[in-house]
């Protein structure tokens, strides 16, 4: 058992050789209040189907409840992720004999996942496995099991996803609204086709109220199909990148529809959608849940929804020792940079802005690397300071 002592200030300690991190906002708890952190079991107990536990139980206890959220930090054993992606990894707690979902974020490269507790109980780590008949070996498959474990997506009773299956207007308002966690209850309606007892009401009006869908002439369309341009715009929202003036390079440029043009060709050039083979894009072909799967896994990346990401500000400088890349140096560290391919508009941001200051978000790799420059950031988003 390790004992913590807040001070009433902020502060961090960690514990149990590693396994355990506590982050105490100031505030939180009364000064010379003690927190314990112990290993109350090694393995859980009373594990539901489809779990498995990759960290001991942890025990987080004081005689004073935090009156601001305490970042906890668990220690997970990658051998028993059986393959999974780590981003199926969650925290649960200990609750009346069985386990309740709390979250978490995992830090990539670290075996750790962080999430905020509003009390002191125990907990442990878990990977969420939901296997689908239909699903092993099919292209999607990785960004499916994600989005299941995360609760976003789910498959059909016989135990099947159909990814090939096509997705409505509702469908997606349904997803995105459990993608982003948003509220849907007590929000009116505004579209004269979306009656307030139709399953995907609250989440219609949800997605609307943000922006992030819309309907024409005062009906939302819920039963009709998705297309591919329509979830270019929503996608583009969703990560708040402006649309702009780019040539359509598309076999079937002709054939996207004039409102959807500049949505396309963001889309397409930010790395976010891509197209079908032969150079087309096919905007009026109707969205498969696979892809929707596939872009909502991209779009949690971009947001840092499921993993810690970091933000860094410095000086842009290329490099060419070990192997040509571009670097962000700061007074502390240099951090090599690198880009998802797919992402154009990034990429030349960052060729314009040679030797500018740059403020860099994305998720740290701390281990060796080819470059013996520096940590690595993999680089989902950055920015030009004036």
């Amino acid at each position: 058992m390790n004992e913590i002592v807040a001070t009433g200030g902020a502060q961090s300690a960690t514990v149990l050789d590693g396994k355990v991190t506590l982050n105490i906002p100031a505030g939180a708890l009364p000064p010379k209040t003690k927190v314990t952190a112990k290993i109350a079991a090694d393995a859980p107990a009373g594990v539901p189907a489809g779990l498995t536990p990759v960290s001991p139980v942890v025990s987080i206890e004081s005689a004073a409840a935090p009156a601001k959220p305490v970042i906890l930090r668990l220690r997970y054993d990658p051998l028993k992720i059986s393959g999974l992606d780590p981003l199926c990894c969650r925290v649960f707690r200990e609750e009346a004999g069985g386990w309740r979902l709390v979250g978490g974020r995992v830090a990539r490269g670290e075996n750790e996942i962080t999430v905020e507790l509003k009390h002191f109980s125990n907990y442990a780590v878990f990977v969420v496995r939901k296997d689908f008949t239909d699903a092993p070996g099919h292209w999607a498959a990785k960004e499916i099991g994600v989005l299941a474990a995360r609760d976003v997506i789910s498959g059909y009773p016989d135990g099947t996803f159909r990814p090939e299956d096509r997705v409505t207007r509702a469908e997606l308002a349904a997803l995105l609204a459990k993608f982003l966690g948003m509220k849907t209850e007590s929000i009116t309606n505004a579209f004269s086709d979306v009656t307030p007892d139709a399953w995907y009401a609250g989440a219609v009006a949800a997605v609307a109220e943000k922006g992030l869908m819309r309907g024409a002439h005062g009906k939302f369309r819920p039963n009709d199909t998705l297309t591919r341009e329509e979830l270019a715009a929503v996608a583009l929202k969703l990560v708040a990148v402006s649309e702009q003036d780019l040539a359509l390079e598309l076999r079937d440029a002709q054939e996207v529809s004039p409102w959807a043009r500049q949505a396309v060709a963001t889309a397409a050039a930010a790395g976010l959608m891509s197209g079908r083979g032969d150079g087309k894009f096919a905007p009026k072909a109707a969205v498969t849940r696979a892809e929707v799967a596939v872009i909502l896994y991209r779009l949690a990346e971009r947001l840092g929804l499921y993993a810690e990401t970091v933000t860094v500000t410095g000086k842009l400088i290329y490099s060419t020792i070990e192997k040509p890349h571009w670097e962000l140096t700061t007074d502390k560290e240099t951090y090599v940079l690198l880009f998802e391919p797919a992402d154009r508009l990034t990429s030349s941001l960052v060729r314009a802005s040679e030797g500018k200051t740059l403020t860099v978000t994305g998720y740290l790799e701390t281990g060796p690397n080819i470059y013996m420059r520096g940590p690595i950031i993999r680089v989902v988003s950055v920015r030009l300071v004036q």
